[in-house]
C-alpha cells in the first residue's frame, strides 16, 4: 500500500502548477497577473487533493477533469 501525505501533496501540486500556469503566460506574452496565477494553481491543488480521497473518486471522470481545467 502506498501511502501519500495529503499536505506534501498539496504543496508540491500548488507549486508545480504555479511555475507551469506561469510559464505559459509568459510563452503567450501576455501580462501574467500572480494573484490569478496562485488562485488558479490553488484550484489545480485542491482538484488533484480531492482526486485522491476515496469518496471523491468520481473526480476522474474525463467531464469532471475538463471542468476543472475550465474552472483553473
Amino acid at each position: 500500500m502506498t501511502v501519500v501525505y495529503l499536505d506534501a501533496f498539496l504543496v508540491l501540486n500548488f507549486v508545480v502548477n504555479y511555475l507551469l500556469l506561469a510559464c505559459a503566460g509568459k510563452l503567450d506574452g501576455e501580462p501574467v497577473g500572480r494573484g490569478r496565477t496562485a488562485l488558479a494553481a490553488a484550484l489545480g491543488a485542491a482538484y488533484g487533493g480531492l482526486a485522491l480521497l476515496p469518496d471523491w473518486g468520481f473526480l476522474e471522470h474525463p467531464v469532471c477533469k475538463a471542468g476543472a481545467a475550465v474552472l483553473m
